[in-house]
């Protein structure tokens, strides 16, 4: 309960709630949908549960109906998930309208259709829709390839709190030229990445941009996080390190090592290293 809150009293199929004086007033929609989705696990009857779900009405429906769609969708049952998508849609419930945007993307091929779809969601805040539209913008699925856009809708996703969406960016902003590319806003992304559990994706890029800023104590470190997963372009810049005393004393038994290694990985630079 909330501090204002005294307690919920559930009659003739509603949720009220009790005021100082002892009177009581239906509860809001809002309130009882948060109370029925947040507590249904901890001990509400079915009565309760069925009391809360009427006071939230077409919330609670919208709900509903996502959720069930969303786990068809999941399944790749899309002939269950396309009803149960809409009317969560029809409710208004905003996730459903990117989820129904991915469906049209992957049941249908419809990308121009669940580009609007993935537009109205992100206008009405989702994360993932934001992230759905700069990969869209990306690539150009449904639209014309446009990287400005890309890169805009990529920054919000990740504003928004969207993590897998820091590595996209991160990878955009790394390969291309300004002023779609920044490689000092790359490396910001590319650590949040790496802090979010995308190491083996990142951790070559962030060697290579501290290496650029002449931190070379920071690049040995994601260097060393690479060769671990037998990385050779790391075991070749590692090996350069040390044969020219990059950051480390010059040590020509450590940079044979590593260029050798590269080497035998196939790596076509070491050779002429």
């Amino acid at each position: 309960m909330q501090n204002d809150e005294l307690a919920l009293v559930f009659h003739a199929e509603q949720a009220w709630l009790l005021q100082e004086d002892g009177s009581c007033q239906p509860l809001a929609a809002e309130r009882a949908l948060q109370i029925v989705d947040r507590y249904a696990q901890f001990g509400l009857s079915e009565v309760q549960q069925a009391c809360l779900q009427n006071s939230a009405g077409n919330l609670w429906q919208a709900l509903d109906s996502h959720r069930r769609g969303l786990a068809a969708l999941d399944a790749q049952d899309y002939e269950k998930a396309r009803p149960l998508l809409l009317q969560a849609v029809e409710l208004g419930n905003h996730d459903a309208l990117n989820d129904f945007g991915c469906l049209l993307g992957k049941a249908d091929q419809d990308h121009a259709s669940a580009l609007t779809y993935f537009q109205r969601a992100s206008d009405a805040g989702s994360a993932p829709a934001a992230r759905n539209l700069g990969d869209r913008y990306r690539h150009g699925r449904g639209c014309e390839i446009d990287l400005m856009q890309a890169r805009h809708y990529l920054q919000l996703a990740t504003a928004r709190g969207h993590r897998a969406a820091h590595l996209e960016l991160a990878i955009l902003l790394f390969d291309q030229e300004p002023p779609v590319g920044d490689l000092e806003l790359a490396l910001q992304h590319f650590l949040e990445a790496w802090r979010f559990g995308q190491r083996n994706e990142s951790d070559i890029q962030l060697g290579w941009l501290y290496e650029q800023r002449e931190d070379y104590a920071q690049a040995q470190r994601y260097y060393l996080h690479a060769i671990g997963r037998g990385n050779s372009y790391a075991h070749w810049s590692l090996g350069l390190m040390h044969r020219y005393g990059r950051g480390v004393p010059v040590n020509h038994g450590k940079a044979r090592g590593h260029l050798q290694s590269a080497c035998e990985a196939g790596f076509e630079s070491a050779y002429l290293t």
